[in-house]
């Protein structure tokens, strides 16, 4: 585990971060989560019509992502998601940063106006037929 500033954020770094190298050729469709991302990591997962989440996660709960079997062999429940640190509450509340915390009402606007700055046309998830997929 090690210090380092995200985006202005001081953060531990114990957690899945999604960075912007191969941006420009990524080409898959995917949902995912991670801990944090950058404006053009998640404008690539966009861009292809796929979803992303930004979301806290806390030593145990990387544990359990990077373990799920092991973890669910010794028959423990879930644990509920730790609260995240003060300093990144803005992070996560903020639908351009597709936070876990922000209002839902807040992302058509937000992924409109990443796909207007890096020129795409935001392809619309509806109508796709991994809708469920993605929408999960």
């Amino acid at each position: 585990m090690s210090t380092t500033e995200h985006m202005g954020y001081l953060i531990k770094d114990y957690g899945v971060q999604l960075v912007e190298e191969g941006a420009d050729t990524f080409k898959a469709k995917v949902n995912i989560e991670v801990q944090l991302a950058s404006e053009l990591a998640i404008a690539a997962i966009e861009k292809n019509g796929g979803v992303i989440m930004t979301a806290s996660y806390n030593p145990r709960s990387l544990e359990i992502l990077c373990k799920p079997i092991a973890f669910f062999l010794h028959g423990q429940p879930v644990s509920k998601r730790m609260l995240t640190s003060k300093t990144l509450v803005p992070y996560y509340t903020d639908a351009r940063n597709c936070g876990y915390l922000a209002d839902p009402a807040e992302f058509p606007e937000a992924r409109l106006e990443l796909a207007k700055k890096y020129g795409y046309i935001l392809p619309d998830i509806t109508k796709d037929e991994l809708f469920k997929m993605l929408s999960t």
